[in-house]
């Protein structure tokens, strides 16, 4: 089960990891900038791009019934097997791995939330934002395979599953287990878990139909006519500026996770003119410290390279020097292996 869902989220990351790089990409070089913040309104500007942005996003965050969502389901459904398993590491461990992974999605939602919500939602927060378009017909036509791609195996988990399963049980050389039945996906067993994607993209699509139903029974379309009007900023012009940003959508991870990364500030000082005498301009800009890193990692790592350079001074290339050692070490096992019977 476990290299199922291994080969399953390796088959899938090639194409909704493939599908957002390509439109990072499409809306970097269309903006010139990697700012979120100088972004927004891309939505209307750049629709396709936005859509398909949009369907890699859903499937990076496991949202059902896209492909992220079946992959990341046989891999919890692997680790709650491994959680009753006889060895004691694994039935303490894959509880862990589990809760792990669902804080990782739950930071991978807020993470594409920000990263769509900044870039395509929202008024335009720049002028070359204001004026982007979609990339070439080339690109399109390649965003919108890497999407279908994404659809298709998240819709055709109940019959893609099954090959895959076959070629992982015949790599590790164990007995093939049913991991679908008909338009549902089970871990071997469907009395402990099933879940129909399919079915799931039906009852979402029915879903959108509501509001279009409620709309129709309580007033016909008049009701949902919109009226443009400037919003309201008590009382001052309206700014591109007031609406929430990409800064400002993530500031309560930021103080939630203080103790993990400290956050000093960074003050630049751009000059102006020098006819104008004015004092410099200063914008704080934050960034955030890894507390773990700082003082686990790069400690161990600089150990470990000290350690190399060491071990490497030993390894000149002479063989009369390796001759040395072998002697050395030869008189030091004599010394410990009979020095001890003499007396």
């Amino acid at each position: 089960m476990g290299f199922l869902a291994a080969l399953y989220h390796m088959l899938n990351h090639a194409f909704f990891k493939g599908l957002l790089f390509l439109g990072a990409g499409s809306v970097i070089g269309r903006t010139g900038t990697r700012d979120l913040n100088l972004m927004g309104g891309l939505s209307r500007r750049m629709p396709w791009t936005a859509l398909t942005f949009l369907v890699g996003a859903l499937a990076v965050t496991a949202i059902p019934p896209l492909n992220g969502f079946v992959s990341e389901w046989f891999t919890y459904q692997a680790l709650l097997n491994a959680a009753g398993s006889d060895l004691f590491a694994l039935r303490v461990f894959a509880p862990l791995f589990a809760v792990s992974l669902a804080l990782a999605g739950a930071f991978a939602v807020m993470v594409y939330v920000k990263a769509y919500g900044g870039a395509f939602a929202g008024p335009a927060r720049s002028e070359k934002a204001r004026f982007a378009k979609d990339p070439s017909a080339a690109s399109v036509v390649s965003l919108v395979y890497l999407a279908l791609g994404t659809i298709v195996l998240g819709l055709g988990a109940p019959w893609i599953a099954p090959r895959i399963a076959a070629v992982a049980a015949d790599f590790a050389k164990q007995p093939l287990i049913a991991v679908s039945a008909g338009w549902t996906i089970l871990p071997g067993n469907p009395l402990v878990s099933i879940v129909s994607t399919p079915l799931v993209a039906i009852l979402a699509l029915g879903l959108l139909i509501v509001p279009v139903v409620v709309v129709a029974a309580y007033g016909g379309w008049r009701a949902s006519r919109r009226s443009n009007v400037e919003p309201w900023s008590n009382g001052y012009g309206y700014a591109a500026v007031m609406s929430v940003r990409a800064s400002s959508f993530d500031q309560p991870v930021k103080v939630s996770f203080r103790p993990l990364y400290w956050v000093r500030t960074l003050v630049e000082r751009p000059y102006r003119a020098a006819a104008n005498f004015y004092n410099a301009a200063v914008e704080s800009v934050r960034r955030a410290e890894p507390v773990v890193e700082n003082a686990v990692t790069r400690p161990t790592l600089k150990l470990v390279e000290t350690a190399g350079q060491w071990i490497q001074t030993l390894q000149m290339g002479d063989i009369r020097l390796y001759c040395l050692y072998i002697i050395i070490t030869l008189a030091i096992l004599l010394v410990v292996l009979f020095g001890g019977s003499g007396s």
